[in-house]
């Protein structure tokens, strides 16, 4: 392996950032990259300027909690959004109906649209709102 790739590990390790995807070329590094804060990216990017490692940083992601954890949603919130989206409620044209799925959990239209909306509403809050 060479010194340039061993490099980036290194300082990925140093950094604790994931690496969600990565393009090295003999010019660069281009990396769309995770971290648990601000910091360790800005570790991760001074380590790379300081061992002369060529890198370009296209994209940077929080690092959120993995399938609903954190994200402050009830149950019910939970099993609506989820059941909506495998059955295609959020895609266009919609391959299901608010009907059908209210049925399938067994409760009202308008109970289906409150917790749908109520969880958006959680979601964003939970992951975008500190961004806007």
């Amino acid at each position: 392996m060479g010194t340039r790739v061993l490099g980036i590990l290194n300082a990925l390790a140093k950094a604790n950032v994931v690496v969600l995807s990565g393009i090295g070329t003999k010019d660069e590094w281009r990396f769309e990259v995770r971290g648990e804060s601000q910091e360790a990216i800005a570790d991760f990017r001074e380590y790379c300027q300081k061992n002369d490692i060529p890198i370009a940083i296209t994209a940077v992601h929080a690092m959120l909690p993995i399938q609903g954890e954190g994200y402050e949603l009830t149950e019910m919130q939970r099993e609506a959004l989820v059941l909506a989206y495998q059955r295609g409620y959020f895609n266009t044209p919609r391959e299901a109906s608010l009907e059908e799925i209210a049925d399938e959990l067994d409760i009202t239209q308008q109970s289906l649209s409150s917790r749908l909306r109520r969880g958006h509403r959680r979601l964003i809050g939970a992951t975008l709102s500190s961004s806007l």
